[in-house]
């Protein structure tokens, strides 16, 4: 009987755990398509990227990327190539 109730507890346990973590996943996608929304609404940030201006890039990134707390943020092209970054 213990171990009956011991895994039927386990088992209640994960699925609960499961829910928070798929829930915790969704407001952080949320949240990251948020902050992207808004850098890429950013005219002077829209520019460097036209002119290729990389000091500017990385500078944006850098500040962006603390603001919302994360440890990277990089920017790639619609063709997958990386044109700027920064880590913390």
């Amino acid at each position: 009987a213990n171990d009956y109730i011991a895994r039927r507890e386990i088992s209640s346990q994960i699925s609960v755990g499961e829910s928070v973590f798929a829930r915790l996943l969704e407001q952080n996608s949320r949240q990251l398509t948020q902050a992207a929304t808004v850098l890429a609404a950013d005219f002077g940030f829209r520019e460097a990227i036209a002119t290729r201006d990389d000091a500017t890039i990385g500078s944006v990134l850098k500040n962006h990327g603390a603001r919302i707390k994360a440890g990277v943020v990089l920017l790639s092209g619609l063709d997958g190539r990386m044109l700027g970054g920064s880590s913390d």
